[in-house]
């Protein structure tokens, strides 16, 4: 019987197994210019409504008379 070499632990190759990375979420990009143009929309909308109505409430008041008419002129 022949006798079996055995190797000592420095001589084992060592296997790392390496950190699944997250895939990131990329939007395309004429989805993202859609979604910036329907908020710039909006926006526009609300600050309408702040200004010349009551229909935005105490927040859109307090934007219409802080931010708006300042920067607007009253």
């Amino acid at each position: 019987m022949a006798a079996k070499k055995t190797a000592s632990k420095s001589a084992k190759r060592v296997t790392r197994i390496a950190p699944k990375k997250e895939k990131k979420f990329k939007m395309d990009p004429a989805v993202a210019l859609i979604l910036k143009i329907l908020c710039g929309c909006a926006l526009l909308i609300y600050m309408f409504l702040s200004v010349y109505t009551d229909v935005a409430g105490v927040i859109g008041s307090a934007i219409a008379a802080g931010f708006l008419i300042s920067m607007f002129g009253g």
